[in-house]
């Protein structure tokens, strides 16, 4: 068997441009090899230009109280690219002008300087920040922005009116990450035309891409040729190696036990294309949507667009037959734009139950077999009313869903607790980039 070796790259920017020794050296114990490999993104597995926070993409998700005095310190340090931050579901009443929205709301933050947002954390639930200058949050600049009340509990789905302590709550950014560019593999370079090249993993390579439509026609999503759907940092780019051997590919894990109940705090922070997404052998209660937190609804997949954030209860089994099950990312194009048949694309993560041995394997549940014309399965926020009657599937729309707590009236929204002359001298740090 072939040994293959990872080697480092040199990152700087900086460095000299004819320096002929471009690799990190490592030596044989495993201590240097460890910290060759510590800084590594994986995201699809291939080479790509993308904008790190801190040295990660995403960034780490920044956690605050409700009410906090919040203080993001912004250093651009790219070598050539001006840069915006928006905190994605914050209010900021009365603080327009702290929303980061490039040449709206301020002047970009120019290469080589420091900007600092302070806003009051206004608005309870799951957010996120993201780049607001052309396509920087399509390149990596992005993270997670979650403001908590003080002991929070969610709504406990079998028992109405009680409610839950989660102990493991997991933030999941989810991502369309688009091929390298420019790869001659995906895109047309040599008649100097820059057209993209239809299809996923290289089929169709003769033919202009165009966008896909869903099964009635409509489209939804398919702005760039896609490389892999990511969870949180990682993905895969060969559809092949994630239809045939996903148990020796590094796919994001997440672990729970057995009957315990995880918080998923799902966030769409791609550019374009909606996700549908299944977990095997389990279901989803959703129980907060864009940070709001509503009356728990159970259903079997979920579909997320661009900028949406569910947060999801996931129990776990009491007995599981197995140690990992398959989180399954997919597209909802089973069209192309010319009419002939469309595949869907799709992707994997893992859940893995942390007190049952075995190993994963490589089947995967890609067809739903629980799905049955004669016991259908339930699928949230569909791009479209209902499906055709030869599909086992169902549509729950997302204005069914009922807000937890009464909606409060005008007045009572207009007199709420927050200041709007917001002291912007405060020196107290509630978070930072």
């Amino acid at each position: 068997m072939a040994r293959e070796e990872w080697w480092q790259r040199n990152g700087d920017q900086l460095s000299p441009c004819n320096d002929t020794d471009v690799f990190i050296k490592k030596e044989e114990n495993d201590d240097m090899r460890d910290m060759v490999l510590a800084d590594v993104i994986q995201l699809d597995g291939l080479h790509h230009r993308m904008i790190t926070i801190n040295g990660k993409t995403p960034g780490d998700p920044i956690v605050v109280p409700l009410g906090a005095k919040v203080v993001l310190r912004v250093k651009n340090r790219l070598n050539t690219e001006s840069i915006t931050l928006h905190v994605h579901g914050l209010d900021k009443r009365g603080l327009w002008w702290t929303d980061g929205v490039s040449h709206v709301q301020q002047c970009p933050i120019t290469v080589g300087d420091d900007f600092t947002y302070r806003f009051i954390a206004d608005a309870p639930g799951t957010h996120w920040y993201h780049g607001h200058l052309a396509s920087d949050r399509g390149e990596g600049m992005l993270g997670g922005f979650v403001v908590k009340n003080p002991g929070e509990t969610v709504s406990d789905p079998a028992n109405k009116g009680k409610r839950l302590t989660i102990k493991r709550d997991y933030y999941v950014m989810l991502q369309d990450w688009s091929v390298p560019w420019p790869s001659e593999q995906h895109y047309n370079l040599h008649d100097g035309t820059m057209k993209w090249v239809s299809g996923m993993d290289g089929e169709r390579r003769s033919q202009c891409w165009a966008p896909t439509r869903t099964f009635d026609g409509s489209n939804v999503g398919g702005s760039v040729p896609m490389s892999s759907f990511l969870m949180g940092d990682k993905g895969w780019h060969n559809n092949k190696d994630q239809r045939t051997r996903p148990s020796k590919l590094p796919l994001a894990t997440y672990l729970i036990s057995k009957g315990e109940d995880i918080l998923m705090r799902f966030v769409n922070g791609g550019v374009a294309q909606e996700i549908l997404i299944w977990l095997e052998g389990h279901q989803f209660t959703i129980v907060a949507a864009d940070g709001v937190e509503v009356k728990p609804v159970t259903v079997d997949a979920l579909v997320i667009y661009s900028g949406e954030r569910y947060d999801v209860l996931i129990q776990g089994l009491k007995n599981p037959d197995r140690k990992v099950y398959r989180f399954i990312l997919e597209t909802m194009e089973s069209i192309h734009w010319n009419w002939g048949p469309y595949e869907p694309f799709k992707s994997l993560g893992n859940l893995e139950y942390d007190n049952v041995n075995g190993s994963a394997g490589d089947e995967v549940d890609w067809e739903h077999s629980n799905c049955t014309l004669q016991s259908k399965c339930l699928i949230f926020n569909c791009p479209f009313g209902r499906f055709a009657d030869k599909y086992p599937f169902e549509c729950f729309s997302p204005h069914l869903l009922e807000n937890v707590k009464e909606v409060q009236d005008e007045e009572l929204i207009k007199a709420d607790k927050f200041d709007k002359n917001f002291d912007v001298s405060f020196s107290k740090q509630a978070g930072y980039v």
